[in-house]
């Protein structure tokens, strides 16, 4: 592309798709993509020689342009691109003021956003600073670790086959802001900062995030999930439960529970007599533990399991109708009832071990 003013001829140019392009090796140079101020969304997918998305140019002195800021960007998607490395060459993370959706897929080299994102508080941690984001969804691409977001607004998160990060336990977490949490493939996918990081988030996906052993804790605050409609678990081999009580009892608004390929896991929610008192609010065990929108619940290949609900009266599920249990060797019972509960799934009921 040649290196003219861009917003002579694209000044209202909002969406950029492209497909297919074999032989692209980026959208156009850092400074044309100046000239885009309304561009809302960028799809990108199949295009193998993609090396970044606005290829930066050097100055005099042998160092890039000055950082962009993407005013109006909302929907970021790039899928199957085998060597891009960054997105966004010479954009810091506040520069996306507006972006609510990043989808990534298959990008086996794809290290951040940009080469100057502030690494200095957060060591190697992919940190997005951005306020509106409320789809993140992030596969097959191993070189991502974790991310540190701003998830007030947050609805959708996906994480599949992404980096392990060891380290995160040493992140100072003090130093960031109270309403980020940071998600990714370690010990505990979640570290919540503030009391409302999950009060919006409605579907939840991890996939293949071998290092993880819990989700969340509760720790100094409650970890609500009041919106959360669908959670789905697959190949988290060393998660061991769930929910905690506290957490179980935030979840009215659950319709849809899948794990599969879980094998360390004993037990969906843990047992009172397992909860520290650290992480334990005074008022444990004196509710049950209700899920009253709770209609599908699928448990595969968790070869530890022993039980669905161990500990007091079994859940109230007033609308579930489908139940299915398979290939769990070790399951011994699906509900512990008492004080003469009953659960009853009307349309499907299907165990096979």
């Amino acid at each position: 592309m040649d290196e003219i003013d861009v917003s002579i001829f694209w000044p209202k140019l909002k969406t950029v798709d492209i497909r297919k392009c074999k032989n692209l090796k980026y959208l156009c140079s850092s400074t044309l993509a100046k000239g885009l101020p309304n561009l809302e969304s960028i799809k990108i997918e199949d295009c193998p020689r993609l090396i970044q998305v606005f290829n930066v140019e050097k100055n005099e002195d042998g160092f890039g342009l000055q950082n962009h800021c993407w005013p109006a960007l909302r929907t970021l998607r790039i899928v199957n691109c085998q060597i891009l490395k960054y997105v966004f060459t010479n954009t810091l993370s506040h520069g996306f003021p507006f972006l609510m959706s990043v989808y990534l897929k298959n990008c086996p080299q794809l290290q951040a956003f940009s080469p100057t994102e502030e690494r200095d508080v957060i060591g190697d941690h992919i940190l997005l600073n951005v306020p509106d984001l409320q789809n993140l969804s992030v596969s097959n691409c191993p070189q991502f670790s974790c991310f540190i977001v701003k998830a007030e607004f947050m609805k959708v998160l996906v994480l599949s086959n992404v980096g392990n990060s060891r380290q995160l336990l040493n992140v100072d977490l003090p130093l960031l802001n109270e309403d980020c949490i940071v998600v990714g493939n370690h010990e505990e996918v979640f570290q919540v900062q503030g009391r409302r990081s999950f009060l919006r988030i409605k579907k939840l996906h991890l996939r293949n995030l071998f290092e993880v052993r819990i989700i969340w804790k509760d720790v100094g605050q409650v970890v609500t999930l009041e919106n959360l409609t669908t959670l789905k678990l697959s190949g988290c081999k060393k998660l061991r439960y769930i929910f905690s009580p506290t957490t179980a009892r935030s979840l009215s608004n659950l319709v849809d529970l899948f794990i599969e390929g879980c094998e360390e896991i004993e037990q969906l929610i843990l047992a009172k007599d397992q909860v520290s008192s650290s992480s334990s609010n005074g008022d444990i065990g004196l509710q049950p533990i209700s899920f009253p929108n709770l209609t599908k619940i699928t448990i595969t290949k968790c070869e530890n399991l022993k039980s669905l609900f161990p500990f007091g009266s079994v859940p109230v599920l007033p609308r579930l109708e489908s139940l299915i249990v398979k290939r769990n060797s070790k399951l011994e019972q699906v509900f512990k009832l008492e004080d003469e509960v009953e659960v009853e799934a009307e349309e499907e009921m299907n165990l096979i071990n």
